[in-house]
């Protein structure tokens, strides 16, 4: 993974602080991973640590917990469900896709699942 391909959480957190923070994506890979993506140029970067490593939580709320203590003041939550490519469905109907827009301001309450 090169510099290009992924964000450090301190970027992020400077990018935050300076008021220019990327859409932020929250993905749901597996029952216990998720991983976070910023939108930088039309395209999705890794948030990654100290070293480069891909960020993983192994849950939704860790990441929100992370993205909420620098800062970050709104995510979209996104969780693709293999469901239909498992029963054979295909085209429209295989969509399975959800996305969910998450306040963590200040402002709302903790927890609270309101559209930005």
């Amino acid at each position: 993974m090169t510099e290009r391909d992924c964000l450090s959480l301190r970027a992020l957190k400077k990018q935050v602080a300076d008021n220019r923070c990327p859409p932020i994506e929250v993905l749901a890979v597996e029952q216990s991973m998720y991983l976070v993506f910023a939108r930088e140029g039309g395209r999705l970067v890794r948030l990654c640590g100290a070293v480069g490593q891909a960020l993983r939580f192994r849950s939704r709320e860790a990441a929100l917990a992370a993205l909420r203590r620098i800062g970050v003041p709104r995510v979209e939550f996104v969780h693709r469900s293999v469901y239909a490519e498992m029963i054979g469905v295909e085209g429209a109907l295989a969509d399975t896709e959800l996305r969910e827009k998450i306040n963590l301001s200040p402002e709302a309450e903790i927890g609270s699942l309101t559209p930005c």
